[in-house]
């Protein structure tokens, strides 16, 4: 895999659900065709800012190689794990960072390997939402049974 741009440039954010390891993103494309992303397997989770009308700039995903400045447009790959997977306090014990620092390595080697995603969206309004996961999946939601 590689760097994958999901076609929701201006659309919305609608909803989130996280049960135990799986979070489920209620997604609307500016034309209002829906979907539903469903990150499995969800190891970190941060989502900030969520209001009505959440629009978004940019929603990626990076899995299968070192994500880059390029993969990750605005924010630096060290800011999104230090959110995804906070470090000790600044003075801490060196041991504790230098553990840190190899848990964090270990993260990215997956990322790298492609048994795990990071999934990050950017907003143009509301919320912003970094992951760190197993499995992606978009599929457009499933009809509503007609009420008899």
């Amino acid at each position: 895999m590689d760097s994958k741009a999901f076609p929701f440039h201006d659309g919305y954010l609608v909803s989130v659900s996280v049960t135990g390891r799986t979070a489920v993103l209620g997604l609307k494309q500016a034309g209002g065709d829906e979907f539903v992303m469903t990150l499995g397997g969800v190891e970190a989770l941060s989502l900030d800012g969520f209001r009505e009308g959440n629009i978004i700039l940019d929603l990626w995903m990076v899995s299968g190689k070192q994500p880059t400045s390029e993969d990750l447009q605005t924010i630096e790959l060290a800011e999104v794990m230090e959110i995804l997977f906070p470090g000790p306090h600044p003075e801490a014990a060196a041991q504790y960072h230098e553990k840190h620092a190899a848990i964090i390595e270990m993260k990215l080697e997956r990322v790298r390997s492609g048994q795990a995603s990071l999934v990050l969206m950017i907003p143009a309004y509301g919320a912003d939402l970094y992951a760190f996961c197993g499995s992606v999946d978009l599929d457009p939601p499933v009809p509503a049974l007609p009420l008899r």
